[in-house]
C-alpha cells in the first residue's frame, strides 16, 4: 500500500458492519462513504477557525512523516 496515499485504520467491528452496511445501500465503497460520513461531522461539528486548525494540524503531521 502507498502510505503517502492512503492509510488503514482501525474499527470496532460493529461500526465496519455498520459502515459497509450503509455504504451497500447509498452503492458507494466503504472509502467513499466514511469520506462522506467524516465531511458531513466536520461541516455539522466544526467552525471555520477549527477547520483551519485541522488543515495546518494534518499538513504538518504529513510533512515531518515526509520528512522523516
Amino acid at each position: 500500500m502507498d502510505t503517502t496515499r492512503w492509510k488503514s485504520i482501525l474499527v470496532p467491528r460493529e461500526m465496519y458492519d455498520e459502515v459497509r452496511a450503509i455504504a451497500s445501500i447509498e452503492n458507494r465503497a466503504i472509502s467513499g462513504q466514511l469520506r462522506t460520513i467524516f465531511e458531513a461531522w466536520k461541516n455539522e461539528s466544526l467552525n471555520e477557525d477549527d477547520k483551519a486548525l485541522v488543515k495546518v494540524t494534518a499538513s504538518e503531521l504529513r510533512q515531518s512523516e515526509t520528512a522523516a
